[in-house]
């Protein structure tokens, strides 16, 4: 598999093509269910998932990691789960994209052998899991990682839900191609027709 980093995250919010996130938005019509949630709890959600993923990246980097009081249990959750573990990482916070047909991008939190399975790994600070979305999000990045950066091993994938209370929780998903190959069908005949 070629591990390389295309993109920078700056060079990736610059591209016109969807992340796997929004594709999902446009697909199921989910925008107002964001729409509906206070902007100040948004607000306090995207930071506190910025700066946990941020100091999972940098404690995986080797680099120094923060000390926040108010959010420090999900990273106690993180070390929990990862000296559950063996984690082996090959990267964090990779920018992917396929510009080319797809026209789709994204932010993988972490590959890595866990317990000897290569996984994809997305880590999550939500208190409700959102099954369906996460699934087809990591089907996403693994279609990518398929298509132009040449996996040719299985991938499994792995939501870690962080949890205010120090713990966390692995989730297993399924990739499955056929499904994402709708879900990408869907996605252009929706933009093709405006709806």
């Amino acid at each position: 598999m070629d591990i390389r980093r295309d993109l920078t995250k700056e060079e990736m919010f610059k591209v016109k093509a969807p992340s796997a996130t929004r594709l999902l938005r446009r697909v199921f019509n989910t925008d107002s269910v964001f729409d509906k949630i206070p902007k100040s709890i948004m607000k306090e959600a995207q930071e506190r998932g910025t700066w946990v993923h941020e100091q999972i990246e940098n404690h995986i980097n080797g680099d120094k990691v923060e000390e926040r009081w108010e959010w420090q249990s999900y990273l106690d959750a993180f070390h929990e789960w990862e000296s559950k573990y063996n984690v082996d990482y090959l990267v964090s916070e990779w920018v992917i994209a396929d510009l080319t047909d797809f026209h789709c991008k994204g932010i993988l939190d972490a590959l890595a052998y866990v317990d000897g399975e290569l996984c994809l790994i997305d880590f999550k600070t939500s208190t409700k899991p959102q099954h369906m979305d996460w699934e087809l999000q990591m089907g996403v990045y693994a279609y990518l990682l398929y298509k132009e950066y040449g996996l040719t091993e299985d991938i499994k994938l792995r939501i870690i839900m962080l949890g205010r209370d120090g713990r966390h929780k692995m989730l297993y998903y399924n990739y499955d191609e056929d499904t994402i190959k709708a879900l990408i069908r869907l996605y252009n005949y929706k933009e093709r027709m405006g709806g």
